[in-house]
């Protein structure tokens, strides 16, 4: 398929995003980012474009910012910003005064590299244009309407939603929903990680995991049982020690594996439309307490829920904000502070969760989430 004209619908519609570039590969990494969403004809231009640029083109760059804490290469030809990955470049948009939102990359460019950082962050900033607020949330639908489950990260977001489906419940959207000023949430592109040790507690994920996530979580079982009594044995001293917290990180992300929107909702049987926008009826916001304390839940005040759910989602794009410093850098005449995505998030939320019931759920992480969904459901009904 060509996918020059090809635009991707996000949010059921909030924003679009083009793909202008007819290789092959590219066309199927940027389908499997996007992931529900379907190419579909484009009718006009897209708000965010991702484009290709002719073998020709190499901006001339003045001022070069090389690696920082961020791990990243930055550079400007004194109007734009840009991406350095070794001798290519991508120009990166300003999400706040751009009126379309272009990323043009030199053939050969890993384009993929930059979703989780910026582009994924730029999708968000124009969603906020369009008065619809990312928020750092799994969500459910039941009975039509959608249930939020919010909190920090590896709070049990996904474990709890997850729950929740193998009890009836209907996928929507992992770590990110978008919420629109008129009450609704929507899915937001981006995967769903699964740990290992949470499948004995989800019978159906656990029977119809891809061939593939159960081949990964079988090899990481084998490792972890030959590494974990090396670890116990020890040896001292700080070489050591980072050797141990490495081999631990490592074994973590060995035991989890990312299910594609579309996998996880051919494993519970969903034929629904993935784009849809439903009303919400409940925001869930966990929070994580010692082991044998909770689980416990309790209705909070919505300004202290709210306050929490934009800060969080401001942690998470920590990675985006560098970006933006190392922008404020080049053209120090014109920052972008902050603290004004969170004020909009902030006063979108108040409007678009108006009617919502808000509720705090006190829960150790790791743990069965099972008494957790269970205390979710008691509460709707």
């Amino acid at each position: 398929m060509d996918v020059r004209g090809i635009r991707f619908d996000v949010a059921g519609g909030v924003l679009s995003l083009g793909l202008s570039d007819d290789d092959r590969a590219m066309q199927r990494l940027v389908a499997g980012e996007l992931d529900p969403f379907p190419p579909l004809p484009a009718a006009a231009e897209a708000e965010l474009v991702l484009e290709r640029a002719a073998a020709r083109w190499h901006p001339a760059l003045v001022d070069i910012h090389g690696l920082a804490a961020d791990g990243s290469i930055s550079a400007s030809d004194g109007r734009s910003m840009y991406a350095v990955v070794g001798d290519r470049v991508a120009s990166i948009p300003d999400p706040w005064r751009d009126d379309v939102l272009r990323f043009v990359y030199q053939p050969g460019f890993p384009v993929i590299r930059l979703f989780s950082s910026i582009i994924r962050p730029t999708i968000q900033v124009g969603m906020l244009r369009r008065e619809a607020a990312t928020v750092h949330a799994t969500t459910v639908e039941i009975d039509g309407s959608s249930i939020l489950v919010a909190g920090w990260s590896e709070s049990g977001k996904t474990e709890t939603a997850l729950a929740l489906m193998e009890r009836g419940a209907r996928f929507v959207s992992d770590k990110w929903t978008v919420v629109s000023a008129d009450g609704t949430a929507a899915a937001f592109p981006i995967s769903i990680g699964v740990r290992r040790w949470v499948l004995p507690y989800l019978p159906t994920l656990r029977q119809a995991m891809p061939r593939r996530s159960s081949a990964r979580f079988l090899a990481a079982g084998a490792a972890r049982a030959v590494v974990t009594p090396l670890l116990r044995g020890g040896g001292r001293g700080r070489l050591t020690g980072l050797v141990a917290q490495a081999t631990q990180q490592g074994l973590a992300l060995a035991d989890r594996v990312a299910l594609s929107p579309t996998e996880l909702r051919n494993v519970y049987g969903q034929q629904d439309d993935a784009t849809r926008r439903l009303p919400i009826r409940m925001i869930v916001l966990l929070t994580t307490v010692p082991a044998g304390r909770g689980p416990r839940i309790t209705s909070v005040d919505q300004d202290w829920v709210i306050e929490r759910l934009v800060r969080a989602a401001a942690f998470e794009r920590r990675a985006f904000f560098a970006w933006q410093e190392r922008a404020a850098f080049a053209f120090p005449s014109s920052p972008t502070d902050p603290s004004v995505w969170i004020d909009r998030e902030r006063r979108l939320l108040h409007q678009a969760l108006g009617s919502a019931e808000i509720l705090h759920l006190e829960v150790p992480f790791p743990t069965d989430p099972r008494p957790a969904a269970d205390i979710i459901l008691e509460a709707i009904r």
